[in-house]
């Protein structure tokens, strides 16, 4: 007799549960299990929709959304073939412990085999998680002067521009080029007018006195 969706939907989350416990009779142990799913679903999501807005067209919201389920379902699929690989270690390892150990040192070390076991799963679970918080934290928010930000048809006017207004340059790429002289402006090609120079420069009162006077005497102000 075929099951109704209720209880085809119940033994799911049952299977699910039970592949993902590391120990067959402790539930504490589908903690590394929801850290990674809950932390690779996260990251996965804000990666591929990192640009979606409203103004995306569902074409490409379709597709991302492909792409993220795609990647969701196989991260998933990889991990929960390395937790049966983890239980399969820790059956091979108990039963070597008990064929080769006398009983005072048996649980000595089966309590070290399966805390290893465990710290190495949690470990590999934390990493989706780890990546994600320090992506928050190095993220950059979008320059919003004058709402340019807001507006896509003034972005795409104002040329490239617009285009590092979605995706800032890092600093570390910024200073890599500072010295270029297509990276700065023809003001700004002067050594004493950098923005990024560590300390003023010292022609700087020099330079200013020189252009004072030459400009009163040119241009008579």
């Amino acid at each position: 007799m075929s099951l109704s969706l209720e209880e085809t939907h119940a033994k799911f989350l049952k299977g699910i549960i039970e592949a993902s416990k590391l120990y067959p009779r402790n539930i504490l142990s589908t903690i590394p299990s929801v850290l990674f799913l809950i932390s690779t679903f996260a990251l996965i999501r804000t990666q591929i929709h990192k640009y979606t807005d409203s103004r995306t067209s569902w074409k490409t919201k379709l597709w991302r959304n492909i792409v993220f389920h795609w990647m969701y379902f196989y991260m998933s699929r990889i991990w929960f073939l390395f937790l049966k690989t983890c239980k399969w270690t820790l059956d091979y390892s108990d039963k070597a412990i008990e064929a080769s150990l006398r009983s005072d040192a048996m649980l000595y070390n089966k309590i070290m085999t399966h805390s290893s076991i465990f710290g190495i799963v949690m470990c590999i679970a934390a990493i989706p998680c780890l990546v994600l918080i320090i992506w928050y934290l190095n993220r950059r928010g979008n320059v919003d002067f004058m709402w340019v930000d807001e507006d896509p048809y003034l972005r795409s006017e104002m040329g490239t521009s617009g285009h590092y207004l979605d995706r800032p340059v890092s600093g570390a790429v910024v200073h890599n080029f500072v010295s270029e002289p297509s990276y700065r402006s023809g003001r700004s090609s002067s050594v004493d007018t950098d923005v990024h120079l560590r300390a003023r420069s010292v022609l700087r009162p020099v330079q200013s006195a020189l252009s004072f006077v030459s400009g009163k005497y040119v241009y008579g102000y």
